[in-house]
């Protein structure tokens, strides 16, 4: 049996989610939100995004963390279980109840078919020279 798989995301009024592999804005609320939603779950991300976590955040706490990267042998990844895409970690994760989507773009992209549940934050602001979009 396959998780429930829900997203979790903030963007601005332009729909960005990021600039220079970082989230364009601090938003304390916001940031609770992110952890009480997704604390004791499993959380899915893109290398990207597990780059863009502070040192002292990476691996998130409280959640178990998987990466997805093309190449999971040639990465750096302690504290993370590190698959090659969202179809292989779906399948092992199978005995989970619940996976959140926690970024970046393309992994959104490639979850939103399977999602059941969208949590999204707008941010009231513009990013005209962001790089990654929801």
């Amino acid at each position: 049996m396959s998780p429930v798989v829900k997203m979790i995301w903030a963007q601005s009024i332009n729909r960005a989610i990021g600039k220079d592999n970082e989230i364009p804005w601090r938003i304390k609320e916001d940031f609770q939100y992110f952890k009480t939603m997704t604390d004791g779950c499993t959380v899915i991300m893109g290398k990207n995004t597990w780059i863009s976590l502070p040192a002292k955040s990476r691996p998130l706490p409280g959640r178990r963390n998987i990466v997805l990267s093309r190449n999971p042998d040639s990465f750096e990844h302690e504290g993370a279980e590190v698959f090659p895409s969202l179809e292989n970690a779906l399948e092992a994760l199978s005995d989970e109840k619940v996976v959140w989507i926690i970024g970046g773009a393309g992994v959104y992209a490639s979850a939103m078919p399977l999602a059941s549940e969208i949590h999204l934050t707008n941010v009231r602001m513009e990013v005209p020279d962001a790089d990654a979009f929801a």
